[in-house]
């Protein structure tokens, strides 16, 4: 998963990205405390959202000569509900609803013998492993 580190000396925030996700390290600079967490979610959300846009896109091309009806609904699922609750949510809302759709996420997953599957075990596993370890903390506050 994405690893952040905060620098509060020099006002930067670091984010190591996974080297299979496609997304580049990045510094951001920031001001204050209340800043560097809103950039935080701003780029948890955005990097689960790419990921799993990706993710329902490749599997859609990879499955289009064996779709079936299950799996069919599972990107129509998938795609719903990121559309639908990406904006205008807490991260904690949207993570809740990414969570829910582990189902359909397992239901497009590519098979062990593909050359997509570890894709799927670096970085969409480790993405839902840090999600529901996220929300569980976040609920004991």
């Amino acid at each position: 998963m994405v690893r952040s580190t905060i620098d509060r000396t020099n006002g930067v925030l670091r984010f190591e990205y996974p080297e299979r996700s496609g997304f580049k390290n990045e510094e951001v600079r920031f001001d204050n405390n209340r800043t560097a967490m809103g950039l935080w979610r701003l780029r948890m959300r955005s990097y689960v959202m790419t990921t799993m846009m990706r993710y329902k896109r490749q599997r859609t091309h990879a499955l289009a000569e064996v779709m079936t009806p299950q799996r069919q609904f599972a990107i129509q699922e998938i795609t719903e509900v990121l559309l639908s609750d990406y904006e205008g949510r807490d991260l904690t809302y949207f993570l809740m609803q990414v969570m829910k759709l582990s189902r359909h996420v397992a239901e497009i997953a590519p098979n062990p013998n593909s050359k997509y599957r570890e894709h799927y075990e670096t970085v969409i596993l480790p993405m839902y492993h840090w999600i529901n370890f996220y929300l569980r903390n976040t609920k004991k506050r």
